[in-house]
């Protein structure tokens, strides 16, 4: 998002208030949105998207001071006109806010919980005693990062965590690695029940393959090797061969077109890079997901407001 869209959007539009309801008595009766998470995802998603965007493709040396200033000045003066914001943090996370509120209102009060409730999420963060704790945890969870990007956080995430006396458990839980936060655990991927590749003999005899074997390899048993399967695309990503995945991907999905994971792969993978793709592929991902009971609704709801926040982005 350009600092022109932003300013155009200021132009246009005349104050956040506009697009809140009304509170009501039941409302005002919710402290917290914790445990609700789930009912406000699309609006959380939308703080949480625009500053993971911002702080990676815009700004790498922003703070979570200057993402808690932003949050508290929109909270403070989000019924002024628009006119009033002009950081270009401020303005991205607002005109994101603004997307999802057109799609769906909230009232003022539940407004300003969205608001504490990044807030508290970044205060959950100051153990780490990092001024970025927060903006490089968001980048990491929503799948901005390359896999190097991503292998190096991981590393410095877990050392400061175990020397905090933190359980493996507990870590992952904050990486959202944990069986409840995964969604690649959550939907089917065509193998069975417990079936780990990653430490079979397969596993090793792929590390040793040729690239051309590989590629021919994950063709004829993707499915079958999912993990082989991302460490193998993660791979071509960090050496920029994207074309090389898209033409893996389309020989994939042709030959297994309901290879559900795949298209949730490529489209995290492509979020940063080409993010009219990763729509397309979160869009695949969703109409296959819907016609699964067993994924979780707020599953379903992550995936919505991804590709709502690649449309607005496009």
């Amino acid at each position: 998002m350009t600092s022109k869209e932003n300013d155009e959007t200021v132009e246009e539009e005349l104050s956040l208030s506009e697009y809140l309801i009304p509170d009501y008595p039941d409302i005002l009766e919710i402290e917290s949105l914790e445990f609700k998470e789930p009912e406000y995802m699309m609006y959380l998603g939308a703080i949480e998207y625009s500053v993971a965007l911002y702080y990676y493709e815009d700004d790498r040396k922003i703070t979570d001071k200057d993402v808690r200033l932003a949050l508290k000045n929109i909270k403070l003066n989000y019924e002024s006109d628009l006119s009033f914001f002009s950081g270009d943090l401020e303005i991205q996370i607002i005109d994101y806010l603004i997307g999802s509120l057109r799609e769906e209102t909230i009232t003022h009060h539940e407004f300003r919980l969205v608001i504490d409730y990044v807030l508290q999420s970044i205060e959950n963060r100051t153990w780490m005693e990092d001024e970025q704790a927060y903006v490089k945890w968001i980048a990491y969870v929503l799948g901005f990062y390359s896999e190097a990007e991503a292998i190096k956080y991981e590393k410095d995430f877990k050392r400061i965590a175990k020397k905090r006396g933190m359980s493996d458990e507990d870590i992952d839980l904050l990486l959202l690695k944990s069986e409840e936060g995964n969604f690649s655990e959550t939907i089917s991927f065509g193998t069975s029940p417990g079936e780990d590749h990653s430490n079979s003999k397969e596993a090793m005899d792929f590390d040793l393959m040729p690239d051309e074997e590989k590629y021919n390899f994950l063709l004829e048993k993707g499915p079958a090797c999912p993990d082989l399967l991302e460490f193998y695309t993660y791979e071509l990503a960090q050496n920029r061969e994207f074309e090389k995945i898209k033409e893996l991907y389309s020989k994939l999905t042709e030959k297994y077109p309901d290879f559900i994971n795949l298209h949730f792969m490529m489209g995290v993978i492509h979020i940063s890079i080409d993010p009219a793709f990763a729509k397309s592929c979160f869009e695949k991902t969703l109409e296959m997901a819907e016609k699964d009971e067993a994924v979780p609704e707020n599953i379903l709801q992550s995936l919505r407001m991804n590709i709502s926040m690649l449309d607005r982005y496009l």
